[in-house]
């Protein structure tokens, strides 16, 4: 408990520092944890489909009733919110009129795509009653489940999304 206590408050301490020298360091460190975590996602996604994977689970007859597949995508919709933060960036960006489309669109097309193989690798190797009973880390049982121990890189990527966000949200 204490180790935590101290691995979070130097981070947040850290990620303030970093945002008091300026937007370039912001915009280095973004790059780093942006590099990072979706080198290890992608890594998750490959490892994943590699492995056998149980692809009846994603057939239309296993699909939940429209209302829960709505609350679900009302839960997607609130984590693109962070989105909003790219409009932060717009004073440090050379052509915004160009630029900040392109990254609207385009990260957002990258999470769509994202979110489907990462949902699909997870269902593929989790039954959706294994995905309920651990639902607060699904995407990490998932992992270790084909990836052994190696499965850590999930939360070592969950670890650099978190920077990530704390950072852009202190940016903003």
């Amino acid at each position: 408990m204490l180790f935590r206590s101290i691995f979070a408050s130097t981070l947040l301490i850290t990620l303030a520092v970093i945002n008091t020298f300026g937007s370039n360091l912001v915009i280095k460190s973004e790059n780093a944890f942006n590099f990072g975590k979706m080198t290890l996602l992608l890594i998750f996604i490959g490892v994943g489909f590699a492995m056998p994977m149980e692809w009846d689970r994603m057939s239309v007859s296993t699909y939940a009733p429209p209302i829960e597949i709505l609350a679900g995508a009302m839960i997607i919709f609130l984590n693109y919110e962070g989105f909003e933060l790219i409009a932060n960036a717009a004073p440090d960006v050379k052509n915004p009129k160009r630029t900040l489309p392109i990254a609207y669109i385009g990260g957002v097309l990258i999470v769509i795509v994202l979110y489907v193989l990462i949902s699909m690798v997870v269902l593929g190797h989790l039954n959706l009653s294994e995905v309920e009973a651990h639902s607060d880390y699904a995407l990490s049982f998932a992992a270790h489940t084909f990836m052994g121990p190696a499965g850590f890189i999930v939360t070592f990527a969950a670890l650099l999304a978190t920077s990530s966000a704390i950072n852009a949200t202190y940016y903003g």
